[in-house]
């Protein structure tokens, strides 16, 4: 997995100066507490040297933005590594898929950033046409967009 350019030590650096309380269940957990805001952010228990996993910066900057307490401004990630998803001679959808992620990124920006992270992916073989790209669900026929299922409407064991 890919890896920031920010180590642990300095992400517990810039939570404190926005404000952020912290303790520590050794070896397991760090959990930082915004008491003006009631934010939480729980992290593993990482020694402050090793770089932060991407999904775990994910979390800390997804917590910041829906308390608006600033950003963590650390610069540089390394992008993440593209997988290809598409069985030889599918070509037309992965045009389709192109498209929708470049319209997912517009209709929801607040989103956009987490796609770097966790990338858009088939359930199952692209001809089950099945893809989730964010918060979403897109069911796919024929190259054609069925419908969209977002998150919150989806049925509870529909998401897994």
């Amino acid at each position: 997995m890919h890896k920031t350019a920010l180590t642990y030590g300095l992400l517990d650096k810039r939570l404190r100066a926005l404000g952020f309380g912290a303790h520590t269940q050794k070896g397991k957990a760090r959990i930082y507490r915004h008491e003006q805001t009631g934010a939480s952010i729980i992290l593993p228990d990482a020694p402050f040297g090793e770089e932060v996993l991407p999904h775990h910066l994910v979390v800390a900057r997804r917590v910041l933005k829906d308390h608006n307490l600033g950003d963590l401004d650390e610069g540089q990630v390394n992008p993440t590594k593209r997988y290809n998803q598409y069985p030889t001679g599918v070509e037309s959808l992965k045009i389709l898929v192109d498209d929708l992620i470049r319209e997912y990124k517009k209709e929801h920006p607040d989103e956009a950033e987490d796609l770097e992270v966790f990338p858009p992916h088939w359930y199952g073989p692209p001809e089950d046409g099945l893809l989730k790209i964010g918060r979403s669900i897109f069911v796919i026929r024929d190259n054609k967009v069925e419908k969209e299922l977002r998150q919150s409407e989806a049925p509870p064991g529909y998401w897994l």
